[in-house]
């Protein structure tokens, strides 16, 4: 709908923005407190059964997977307005191929993690393709400079909350 629009360039910039921030929350959130949320206990119920409790570890790299699927969601708009789908094909592909190839090098010496982890560079991978495709034709003006500084603070406040209180009972800090 917003095609023809003239100052379409700048609300789909926004709505990259505000999505970097909704996601870099709800990644904080769900990271630093889905431990306490399956080990909640209403009586014999928990979120999540305890033979799947082990599983937890792989939550901010899956969360980091979709987030990156968001951003290249968000980027699909360059494809659809000056029919480049064959962009969405490429980065796709690239997707599929560096997935395939991260699953290989990773699964075997990190098992699930080494899964989630090759997932969350792939959909990156996808990302960063599309982004480079889609800005040559269709030029969106988004504030990369500000998204990455968020992504970066979201990142230092996760691993703070996990680095920092081992640090301070190791008596480091």
């Amino acid at each position: 709908n917003l095609k023809g629009e003239e100052n379409n360039k700048v609300i789909f910039s926004k709505i990259f923005s505000y999505f970097v921030y909704g996601a870099m929350i709800l990644f904080l959130v769900i990271s630093l407190f889905a431990g306490d949320i399956i080990h909640f206990r209403i009586g014999n119920f928990t979120f999540l059964a305890k033979d799947y409790w082990s599983g937890i570890v792989i939550i901010p790299y899956v969360l980091m997977a979709y987030f990156f699927f968001g951003l290249y969601t968000n980027l699909n708009i360059a494809s659809y307005f000056e029919n480049k789908i064959s962009y969405l094909i490429i980065s796709s592909g690239a997707g599929f191929i560096s997935n395939l190839i991260f699953n290989f090098i990773l699964i075997p010496r990190y098992d699930i993690t080494g899964a989630a982890l090759a997932t969350m560079l792939s959909y990156f991978i996808m990302f960063a393709v599309l982004y480079y495709l889609s800005q040559k034709v269709y030029h969106i003006p988004y504030d990369i400079v500000r998204s990455v500084l968020i992504i970066i603070i979201a990142l230092v406040l996760y691993f703070l909350n996990l680095f920092l209180p081992e640090l301070i009972n190791l008596g480091t800090i």
